[in-house]
């Protein structure tokens, strides 16, 4: 594919974009450099770093992991030491939890052994695959063991011989912090239909972005940059960003509906 060619025929009316996952690696060569100096924005898919059938509890989106580094702050590093300006990075966040079912009850952390994948969810249709809305239902209707893991930043729970990661709302808001801590152009949720009828997850995203963005934590990445002709490739910002930076500005979930629609027309996502 000619990127020169693609970027001279549709830069003038799209913003191009594109979807990664966790980092560059040996087995998967992204072109950073092309990338960098050709597209919009980037969106990570920061999650998904588990299978069910590892049969291995596990965080499946954690912010930190130092064992493993499957986690979202790896993700998001790698791409930037790959050369990925912040202010095109877009961080993803999951809507759904990883299952399992636990082979002893009384073992229920992190790295618990299992003996199967959890329950084929109607949401996604998928075993061991389970939406927030079905998560939140769960917590409702049952007495689940809630836990919050300070060392990875993630949440899980079992219930009986249930055992479930997730995206809780505490999670959520570290992430915000860490994007806007390291400047990045915002973040998306994925997939949107999986959020709850009260869009509870949406809303705190949201919600925190705003906060931490007056309190100086960060700033909005998306800003003005120089012409691509002034600019090495590793530099380069957005050229053509002006109508979308104000409505970014204006409702930081711009970012996620724009990211989200393109994503249900695609349907790329790793689970």
């Amino acid at each position: 594919m000619d990127m020169d060619l693609m970027v001279w025929t549709w830069h003038g009316s799209f913003h191009l974009q594109c979807h990664v996952f966790d980092g560059p690696t040996d087995d998967l060569d992204y072109p950073a450099s092309a990338i960098s100096e050709n597209l919009d924005w980037v969106n990570a898919l920061c999650f998904g770093y588990h299978k069910t059938n590892e049969l291995i509890t596990a965080a499946d989106a954690p912010l930190y992991d130092k064992t493993t580094h499957l986690s979202t702050s790896y993700c998001i590093e790698s791409w930037l030491d790959a050369g990925i300006p912040p202010c095109k990075l877009v961080m993803g966040i999951p809507l759904f939890g990883r299952s399992w079912y636990l082979k002893n009850k009384e073992k229920n952390g992190l790295g618990a052994q299992a003996v199967a994948a959890g329950p084929r969810e109607k949401l996604s249709n998928r075993t061991g695959v389970i939406a927030y809305f079905e998560i939140k239902q769960i917590l409702k209707e049952t007495t689940p063991s809630l836990s919050y893991d300070n060392r990875t930043v993630s949440s899980y729970f079992h219930n009986g011989g249930l055992w479930v990661s997730f995206d809780s709302l505490q999670v959520v808001d570290e992430k915000i912090k860490f994007s806007l801590r390291n400047k990045l152009l915002g973040y998306f949720l994925w997939p949107i239909s999986f959020d709850d009828s009260n869009h509870t997850i949406s809303k705190k995203a949201s919600g925190a972005w705003q906060i931490a963005s007056a309190s100086g934590e960060g700033k909005l990445g998306y800003e003005e940059a120089p012409s691509p002709q002034e600019l090495n490739a590793q530099d380069l910002a957005p050229t053509q960003q002006e109508d979308i930076s104000d409505a970014i500005a204006r409702d930081p979930l711009m970012i996620l509906y724009i990211c989200n629609s393109l994503f249900l027309l695609l349907n790329l996502v790793r689970i």
